[in-house]
């Protein structure tokens, strides 16, 4: 009986091999078959570059592959890329469009309501209603000035702010960690893993005498969609070009299917998972402060 695709007369004697697969076969086939065999595909961690904060917003390149990681539930941390690069729906700082070289793919809806379960979402796409008594919806009468954002819902006055000890070399920068009804907690993926960081938290540079709360709040919005009200201070860190300030605050309105083009994805996460989320050895200590406030009998 001849093979299928290769002719009889033409067997060879001694087969080269790759692993225990033919060499001959086409590439697609042994990939396929090696895949299978191991279950999963492995992609290499990217280290995060220590010549960059992840605050340029301009003329991008910097590229990263998700690590597929899962929760308990079995739903994709990170999702594995898709094979096919995509356009972000929202156009840069300049006006341009932007290329997601490996999207991000969003988990199913049995992952938006279990605590236990990352659910990430995607820029544009399906978002429940609501989630813990508080809507997904657009916010649409964001603040477009920096008066208007220092003057936006969700600042706290009454919160006491220590001054910022700057460390040589270092810009001011602000941030916020903003955690669910459900105890989860959001991060976004940089588009295109920029910086190196696989997920991190929204943050942002303090320019034009905008206030750190200001500053963070801004950043929320542009980075992950969302509507943040702010809660208390986390604590002040050194990353690799800033020293960020970095609050703790609650989801009050908005929609991760409305991130800005700086991120291709935002997941929301038990916290036990944070760690196989947040590869920027910058966030450690920000975790641990985290931690340590969630905590029980902390507040």
């Amino acid at each position: 009986m001849r093979s299928i695709g290769r002719p009889a007369t033409d067997w060879p004697r001694k087969t080269r091999t790759l692993g225990s697969l033919p060499s001959w076969l086409p590439p697609s086939i042994r990939r396929a078959k090696r895949l299978r065999k191991s279950g999963i595909s492995r992609l290499r961690s990217p280290k995060v570059n220590s010549s960059s904060d992840n605050t340029d917003t301009a003329g991008r390149t910097a590229e990263a592959l998700p690590l597929p990681d899962y929760s308990q539930s079995g739903e994709p941390i990170v999702n594995t890329p898709t094979a096919s690069p995509s356009h972000h729906p929202k156009l840069n700082d300049s006006g341009k469009p932007v290329v997601i070289k490996h999207p991000s793919t969003p988990t199913t809806q049995a992952s938006w309501f279990d605590p236990k379960a990352a659910a990430t979402f995607i820029p544009g796409g399906p978002v429940p209603a609501e989630l813990n008594g508080v809507p997904f919806a657009t916010w649409t009468d964001a603040p477009t000035t920096d008066d208007g954002w220092e003057q936006v819902d969700g600042l706290n006055p009454d919160l006491a702010e220590p001054a910022m000890k700057m460390s040589p070399g270092l810009n001011a920068s602000a941030g916020v960690v903003v955690v669910e009804r459900d105890g989860r907690v959001w991060v976004v993926h940089p588009t295109n893993g920029f910086g190196g960081y696989l997920a991190t938290w929204p943050k942002g540079r303090v320019e034009g005498g905008l206030s750190f709360q200001a500053t963070a709040v801004r950043e929320a919005w542009e980075e992950a969609g969302l509507k943040v009200r702010i809660t208390g201070i986390l604590g002040d860190f050194d990353r690799t070009t800033t020293r960020t300030r970095y609050y703790v605050g609650e989801r009050a309105y908005g929609t991760p299917a409305e991130a800005g083009w700086e991120s291709q994805a935002c997941t929301l996460a038990p916290i036990d998972a944070l760690p196989s989320l947040l590869n920027g050895s910058a966030d450690a200590p920000v975790l641990a402060a985290l931690k340590a406030r969630l905590a029980p009998g902390e507040t």
